[in-house]
């Protein structure tokens, strides 16, 4: 038995550093349970975070998708690199290029961060819901959406970030 499972596991062997199938063993039953772990975290964030928008407002349908999607995401890669780190692969070069890249995506995509976080922030602090009109220098807001706002000035519709 030990023999097979050596042989079995002996093409993948030199990713890893590993004294004995048995270690071996052990690091993937690890990164199963982190992986377990990293579904548990996600679907009990999502469902916190879907509880808490219904409750503040109508519950934007759109809103509440992306803002679950980019829980999951973020709760997937944290587990993933968990669990790959478990597994004994060294992420040293992965994590450093992904600086790299998250630095140069955020000065990129600063502006739509700000909105999304802007309105997360509208909707979860509970002082503007679903119907309320907002009077501004610009207008009126007519609606909040996930990075942006409806604005009517005189009849005219426009949209306008939230984070204005």
């Amino acid at each position: 038995m030990h023999d097979r499972l050596t042989a079995l596991l002996a093409p993948v062997a030199g990713l890893f550093e590993v004294d004995s199938v048995e270690a071996m063993a052990l690091r993937i039953l690890g990164a199963g349970l982190v992986l377990l772990a990293a579904f548990w975290i996600s679907g009990t964030t999502q469902r916190y975070l879907v509880r808490r928008l219904q409750r503040q407002d109508t519950g934007d349908a759109q809103a509440i998708h992306t803002y679950r999607q980019i829980v999951q995401a973020v709760v997937w890669v944290i587990g993933g690199a968990i669990a790959l780190h478990t597994l004994g692969i060294d992420l040293t070069h992965i994590f450093t290029a992904g600086g790299l890249f998250a630095v140069a995506l955020a000065f990129a995509m600063k502006d739509l961060a700000e909105n999304l976080v802007s309105g997360l922030l509208l909707r979860l602090g509970g002082e503007i819901k679903r119907g309320d009109v907002l009077r501004m220098k610009d207008g009126e807001m007519l609606d909040v959406h996930i990075a942006q706002g409806e604005l009517s000035d005189s009849g005219n519709a426009s949209i306008s970030p939230v984070a204005t």
